[in-house]
């Protein structure tokens, strides 16, 4: 019996599929995590003393999701998919890696919680301040004016080393589904949330859309209306399809 594998398209390279995101065949895409760790983080908020007092169950999907605490609704651009600091974040298309400021920074180191509720970087840092932390985006190979992109990224090392290079990936290099392409952080205005996460957005022709179009898998939701909570947070559906390698 052979050892499953998949093929990052484009390329010679073969991937061990252990441990790694289900690929589906279907859409060309795989998805930033093992199936197992694709579970949304509710948005919330604490108290002076650190302690949680509101969370909003939905709130880490995209849309009109999310109440701020005078009640007022807020409009959420991606999706926030739970996992802890540090965690391998794999490329979900063949692309390319996306240059400018708004697109990629390895640069912002954690923010520090200097009073009530209040979170300042490091005294003397003046570099990027996006509240999207360290990030990187893809554009696809397939579907260029789709962008999609891993914010909040770690301090320190957020990016991966390009496989190809040996060195991290850069803008204008090329990147395969399924390469780790960085690492789960809490840069940015993801110190403030009550989990860490990764946020990731897709953009088409610059606009923001719902992930939910372009990820492997399906929201799991209680109810088709999507007003009702979610049933464990969970994206399900998920389809796995690779390659046997009977040589090896």
């Amino acid at each position: 019996m052979g050892t499953a594998y998949y093929f990052a398209s484009g390329s010679g390279d073969i991937i061990k599929a252990e441990g790694r995101p289900c690929y589906n065949g279907d859409d060309g895409f795989v998805n930033p995590f093992p199936s197992d760790k694709m579970v949304f983080q509710p948005s919330g908020s604490k108290d002076k003393n650190g302690k949680t007092t509101y969370v909003n169950q939905l709130g880490g999907t995209y849309g009109p999701v999310r109440t701020r605490k005078d009640g007022s609704i807020k409009w959420h651009r991606g999706w926030d998919i739970a996992a802890a600091v540090g965690t391998p974040i794999f490329a979900a298309c063949d692309g390319i890696i996306a240059g400018g400021r708004r697109y990629y920074c390895s640069e912002q180191p954690n923010r520090i919680k200097v009073g009530k509720g209040d979170y300042n970087y490091p005294d003397g840092y003046t570099g990027d301040d996006s509240s999207l932390g360290n990030r990187i985006f893809i554009i696809s190979a397939s579907e260029p004016s789709v962008m999609v992109g891993y914010n909040h990224l770690q301090a320190g090392n957020p990016i991966a080393k390009n496989p190809r290079t040996g060195e991290p990936y850069k803008p204008g290099d090329s990147i395969m589904k399924g390469d780790i392409i960085g690492y789960v952080g809490q840069t940015g205005n993801a110190v403030e949330a009550i989990g860490t996460h990764l946020h990731l957005e897709i953009r088409v022709k610059g606009r923001f859309a719902d992930p939910a179009n372009y990820v492997n898998g399906a929201i799991n939701w209680k109810d088709k209306s999507k007003k009702d909570k979610l049933i464990d947070y969970k994206i399900i559906d998920i389809s796995c399809e690779e390659y046997i390698n009977n040589n090896d």
